[in-house]
């Protein structure tokens, strides 16, 4: 549907436009989110030594809308943890 890349830590709101025939016709559709890198952050910081979690980015939203088209409406932040409330 979509390729972008996050250059910063900032919350950001994505608008990606989803044709009819993207859907398809089934009831439920799976939208996967693919990452390029992450990072663990015991490995960054020794005040995060216990988290040994394999981290990317962080969806804080993602729902379909429909207007003329359907919409799905991403809202994501770079490829560290967030501290900007959604």
């Amino acid at each position: 549907v979509a390729r972008f890349s996050i250059e910063n830590t900032d919350a950001e709101l994505r608008l990606l436009p989803i044709t009819q025939a993207q859907l398809g016709e089934e009831d439920m559709i799976e939208l996967q989110i693919l990452v390029d890198g992450s990072f663990i952050p015991a490995e960054r910081s020794a005040t995060n030594a216990g988290d040994t979690r394999e981290l990317g980015i962080r969806v804080f939203e993602i729902f379909l809308i429909q207007e003329t088209a359907r919409r799905v409406r991403l809202r994501e932040c770079g490829a560290t943890l967030c501290s900007a409330d959604p």
